[in-house]
């Protein structure tokens, strides 16, 4: 039996994310300078403002969208060659400047749990620091943030980074990750500073360098991940229920998974309960609990994970003891014998003579023993019966010899 369980820690396993060139690795040529994402990168545009492209192509630090070094500061890439750049506020005007980059979804989001990540770093030029730095998921193409008259049209971003820790880190990249729960029907992502005029959460941050310092927050983007969290991604299997003898032992479980936790329940019989096929010995009847834990991503504030069970039933095989024994030692004998027994109930023995006749009876008092006999009886064969509750169980031939 699987069981499906939502807590409130991370996952991620093998799953496709459905952010094309989300390393912005993919181009259609070497940007020559700012303002010009959309000339230059594939599937990603503007949706506000005019985003900056950079790349390590440029072999000369002339270009203002040159990497590592660049009109906004010195940054190597998160992963690959590329990063993407936006402002993300200009004080004191609040959002006039801020800036916006779109991208449609490789695929329609279903109503599920998705996990979002990108990493941002601020520009070391830049003298003020934000902390609405967030994704916003529409079904729609957003060509322009603003409406007719130039306001900042209202979007509630889905994940964002915390609002009371501004991005200070110029030197290392910060991640931004969250889930969210998908109306179902968005396919598309925008990513920048949603907080409508004077409401951006900026604060002003020293160590500018760079060429000069610049009075905005500006913050350079890479690697950005949107992945669905289902419980197709956790392989479990506790295995069979199965049947052993009491004093055997078994292994239960499955093939080990990279980045699985595991952990079995009771630990009673188990030789570890965090082996993904430990060996179970129990003593009487069990049924263990696995749980699986997926650890592959630790950004999500949530993970989907199983439950399964195995049942292991304990059987006490050791042979009973054989109910009806009979032994008479020796023979031929001379009248006086050895009776060894093990009856299922009290009983007698009865000797006939050839005709029938009924000639002795010996009550045999207790279910086993061993006595020893002696009949007053001639020269002769006889006949022996076992009488258990007024029926024949068992009877032999008994020859006297003197």
């Amino acid at each position: 039996m699987v069981i499906l369980c939502l807590l409130s820690i991370n996952t991620m396993q093998g799953q496709t994310n459905l952010v094309p060139n989300p390393s912005f690795e993919n181009t259609v040529g070497c940007p020559s300078g700012d303002n010009r994402l959309q000339d230059y990168l594939t599937n990603w545009f503007n949706c506000r403002g005019s985003p900056d492209y950079f790349n390590n192509c440029r072999n000369t630090v002339l270009y203002s969208v040159h990497i590592p070094s660049n009109s906004w500061g010195y940054q190597y890439p998160h992963s690959g060659n590329s990063y993407i750049g936006l402002i993300g506020t200009i004080p004191p005007n609040g959002n006039n400047g801020d800036e916006l980059a779109e991208c449609a979804l490789t695929e329609t989001l279903k109503n599920q749990l998705y996990c979002v990540e990108f990493y941002v770093s601020l520009g070391d030029s830049c003298g003020y620091a934000i902390s609405d730095i967030c994704a916003y998921f529409s079904d729609t193409l957003i060509y322009d943030a603003r409406d007719s008259l130039g306001n900042l049209i209202p979007f509630t971003p889905q994940v964002c980074n915390d609002v009371n820790t501004p991005i200070v880190d110029k030197v290392n990249w910060t991640k931004i990750s969250g889930t969210f729960l998908a109306k179902g029907g968005e396919k598309y992502i925008l990513i920048g500073n949603f907080s409508t005029n004077g409401s951006t959460h900026s604060v002003p941050v020293s160590g500018a360098g760079g060429i000069g310092v610049r009075n905005e927050a500006y913050y350079y983007i890479d690697d950005v991940s949107v992945v669905a969290l289902t419980v197709d991604s956790i392989k479990i299997d506790a295995g069979k229920d199965t049947t052993i003898c009491k004093g055997d032992s078994v292994v239960i479980g499955s093939t080990f998974i990279s980045n699985y936790i595991y952990h079995w329940t009771p630990a009673t019989g188990l030789d570890d309960t965090t082996k993904q096929q430990p060996v179970a010995s129990p003593t009487a009847t069990t049924t263990y609990v696995l749980t699986v834990t997926d650890t592959s991503n630790a950004s999500c504030k949530y993970i989907v994970s199983k439950t399964d069970t195995i049942v292991i039933t304990v059987k006490d095989c050791t042979p009973p003891p054989q109910l009806f024994t009979i032994n008479i030692s020796p023979s031929p004998n001379n009248g006086t014998f050895t009776l060894q027994y093990n009856l299922s109930a009290a009983g007698s023995l009865r000797i006939t003579d050839v005709l029938g006749r009924e000639v002795y009876v010996y009550n045999l008092l207790n279910r086993s023993g061993q006595e020893t006999i002696s009949l007053p009886l001639s020269q002769g064969i006889y006949f022996w019966q076992v009488l258990q509750e007024h029926s024949v169980s068992a009877m032999g031939k008994l020859v006297i010899i003197k």
